[in-house]
């Protein structure tokens, strides 16, 4: 793990950052889970789809970036969360932080910035069990593997 002793920055992901945003999301995803099983082609195209839909529903995704060097326009993308605000609750679609940042409490840090309601959380990503135990110790938080077969069901009868 790294310690990050340069200034970071948060902020709402843009256009230019979601080709890190895709290529984190499905090799991350494909890697942990049974998704690992789908074909290749099949896995990318919906994965895809799902983001596509997603951001076209209203998804945001917030960024956490290194700050530009002055000689270095470019940021370094550390992690981002890809959420959504119902009524009554926030939905966190995705986490994703480069694995040798994690115990920088980026994601800490941003949900701290984005659920300033304290709204209750779903996770509608199956997440490691030992960060759903700690996010679990300070929200109201719980994943619910059927948010989108629900909603798929309810939106075709």
């Amino acid at each position: 793990m790294i310690a990050i002793d340069a200034p970071v920055s948060f902020r709402l992901a843009t256009q230019t950052d979601y080709g890190f945003i895709y290529a984190c999301w499905l090799s991350s995803v494909k890697a942990t889970t049974a998704a690992k099983l789908t074909p290749p082609a099949i896995y990318a195209q919906d994965q895809t789809n799902l983001i596509n839909y997603l951001i076209k529903s209203g998804m945001q995704i917030f960024i956490c970036h290194l700050d530009s060097v002055p000689d270095e326009p470019s940021q370094t993308l550390l992690s981002f969360i890809a959420y959504q605000y119902l009524p009554t609750n926030l939905i966190i679609h995705y986490a994703f932080t480069k694995s040798p940042f994690r115990n920088n409490h980026f994601q800490s840090h941003m949900l701290n910035l984005i659920n300033i309601l304290h709204q209750p959380i779903i996770l509608t990503s199956p997440p490691d069990k030992h960060i759903l135990k700690q996010l679990q110790q300070t929200n109201n938080v719980f994943y619910d593997h059927y948010f989108f077969t629900r909603k798929f069901y309810n939106e075709t009868t």
